[in-house]
């Protein structure tokens, strides 16, 4: 299978989606904004009129007393309580801050509320919209990490950025068993969290003279990491089908916000695959030295990184655990304000 670095191919979507800011030479004004208004990201410092996007200050830094790389991670959020409720019944209020794909979930399963080997070879024929074996089916090749792959099956756009609810430090869902996280037909709402923050909204549409089962999907990047949260899928109806949610980790020895853990709906089918679960693993995500480029023969090189267990686990009851080389996907962090949604 062909693995690439997810987080680096989205990105660099907006070079790819907006010719007329490629090549563009940055201003001396528009990089002096890196050490007053944006973060080294490139995301916004300042905070959202009512709060609930605080002002950065550098994120989580402190890491837990006694703990060592790789071990589950506390959740230091264990003590608050969600500030805003959002049902299925008060969603219209919030309709602009919250994805199609969201709004389909509350609105079909009313409990739901948002409070192999490893491989250096390409399989040419594995990548793309082919069914995901790992999932059986459930999901497709470039939903990993909801989308890792080649960029030419689309043309891409970016739309702009607004605020959204999204998954965010979800450090109790992974320190949960995986029968309590995970439900009949949705993720257990107990354990999720979520936050609102600034995302760019990125769209795809199919290419001329290139097919892929889902012709239209959108994507939806965190501000402060540049890695995609949540994405929609439609499939050559028009009727909304792959919905998709990452679950970040917060870091705080690299610091940073990792996202490995993520889970695509199919609304179809009605069921829906979790996959790269860190629960119930003994070693999660653990930070390596860096490995020599003699490690990486051929075309792999480069594709340095972590060995990780993946847990995969969808709804038709198929289980797999296996190593896999992924590399690492380090960002900033940034507080927020927790939100339910049910």
């Amino acid at each position: 299978m062909k693995f690439k670095r997810a987080t680096t191919a989205l990105a660099i979507l907006l070079l790819v989606i907006a010719p007329p800011f490629a090549g563009a030479a940055v201003t001396p004004g528009e990089a002096a904004k890196l050490q007053s208004e944006l973060t080294p990201l490139g995301a916004e410092k300042a905070g959202n009129k009512d709060g609930m996007i605080p002002v950065w200050n550098g994120g989580y830094t402190t890491v837990w007393p006694g703990y060592r790389s790789g071990q589950p991670r506390s959740d230091p959020f264990a003590s608050e309580r969600p500030r805003l409720p959002i049902t299925a019944q008060n969603m219209q209020q919030y309709a602009d801050q919250l994805s199609d794909g969201v709004k389909a979930l509350l609105q079909r399963y009313p409990t739901y509320r948002l409070q192999g080997q490893r491989q250096v070879q390409r399989a040419p024929n594995v990548e793309y919209d082919t069914p995901s074996f790992l999932t059986s089916g459930f999901s497709l090749i470039d939903e990993g990490l909801l989308f890792v792959g080649n960029l030419d099956r689309y043309d891409w756009k970016l739309v702009g950025k607004k605020e959204m609810f999204v998954p965010y430090n979800t450090q109790r869902f992974h320190l949960t068993k995986v029968d309590q996280a995970l439900g009949p037909q949705h993720l257990n709402p107990d354990y999720m969290r979520w936050e609102l923050h600034r995302v760019w909204v990125v769209e795809a549409t199919l290419a001329p003279g290139k097919r892929h089962v889902i012709p239209k999907r959108r994507f939806y990047l965190d501000e402060d990491t540049w890695q995609a949260l949540l994405s929609d899928g439609w499939d050559a109806n028009g009727q909304l089908w792959h919905v998709g949610q990452a679950m970040p980790v917060l870091v705080p020895e690299q610091p940073g916000v990792v996202v490995l853990a993520h889970i695509i709906y199919d609304l179809l089918k009605d069921g829906y695959a979790a996959s790269n679960l860190l629960n119930e693993q003994r070693r999660q995500y653990q930070t390596v030295i860096r490995w020599p480029e003699v490690f990486f023969p051929g075309r792999a090189r480069g594709r340095r990184g972590s060995v990780i267990k993946r847990f995969f686990f969808c709804r038709t009851g198929v289980r797999t655990v296996s190593p896999t080389l992924l590399g690492s996907r380090i960002k900033s962090d940034a507080s927020h304000e927790p939100v339910e949604l049910w």
